[in-house]
């Protein structure tokens, strides 16, 4: 087993944004706040490769793999927000898609995200 305390400074503490619905906003939709939920430590990494950077260009979204302990969920569609910056990502994979198996002597999962702004 790895023991994430011998890689100080590397995880992060991450907060889940909750997403609340505030009733119809008139218009055949829902008004939608987001407030903090529980914590997590996080491995936050940018994406580089030559492909990301052209998705990059088109999508004007820059792309991030976010590493956990191995059981620790993030779903598709989650708000997560790295404590330290402020960096706010939307979860466009889940953890349980690329968890390490049981025999596996890395207990991690990762996830991919996107740089999201929190709508006002």
């Amino acid at each position: 087993m790895i023991d994430f305390t011998i890689m100080p400074g590397m995880m992060k503490r991450c907060t889940r944004l909750e997403r609340v619905d505030n009733g119809s906003d008139g218009q055949f939709g829902r008004r939608k706040t987001y407030q903090p939920g529980s914590s997590f430590e996080a491995l936050i990494i940018k994406e580089s490769t030559p492909e990301v950077v052209e998705a990059e260009a088109r999508t004007h979204r820059e792309r991030y793999t976010v590493v956990v302990r191995k059981g620790v969920r993030l779903d598709y569609d989650e708000i997560i927000v790295r404590d330290a910056d402020g960096l706010t990502l939307r979860m466009v994979s889940s953890t349980l898609d690329s968890e390490a198996p049981d025999v596996s002597t890395v207990p991690i999962a990762k996830a991919n995200a996107v740089r999201w702004e929190v709508p006002s």
